[in-house]
């Protein structure tokens, strides 16, 4: 099983598998580039037609991380300054959104966004906090916010 280069042309070939006939084992061999010409060698054939080059080992590369912080999002109406407060589940679109009313009784005002909703906790870059403060956050452009729990926030806020 691996990979095989063949000593005329130097093409790459997979072997996936094989089988035995007669007492005799068969590979099932084809070239990288083309699955559809599969040859059925013995063992011997294939040692004289390739020589066997496995894949080497993947590199391993540490890359820094971007820091996050936790925070709370909390929307706020804009007609009566209340606490927006998120209404049932997630509307199935896509992205999702969240239908929010306002907590103020007397106020009729209510949205629909998606991605944030309030009183999530996430965890979000500098950038990211920026972009929701200034009310230009969007997924595609700034990147996904982690939602995470209050038990989480609180964690991460002590150390």
């Amino acid at each position: 099983m691996g990979r095989y280069k063949e000593k005329q042309t130097g093409k790459y070939w997979e072997c996936t598998g094989m089988h035995t006939a007669n007492d005799t084992r068969y590979y099932h061999i084809w070239p990288v580039e083309n699955s559809k010409q599969e040859l059925q060698l013995t063992r011997e054939d294939i040692e004289a037609r390739f020589d066997y080059m496995p894949y080497p080992k993947p590199v391993i590369k540490t890359e820094s991380v971007i820091q996050r912080h936790p925070i709370l999002i909390s929307l706020q109406c804009p007609e009566c300054g209340s606490v927006l407060k998120v209404k049932g589940g997630a509307i199935l679109t896509s992205p999702l959104q969240y239908e929010h009313i306002c907590s103020n009784k007397d106020c009729h005002y209510h949205v629909c966004l998606s991605s944030i909703h309030s009183g999530m906790y996430a965890l979000v870059t500098d950038e990211q906090e920026r972009s929701i403060n200034e009310g230009t956050y969007s997924e595609r452009k700034c990147g996904r916010v982690i939602e995470i729990t209050e038990k989480e926030a609180s964690l991460l806020l002590c150390k």
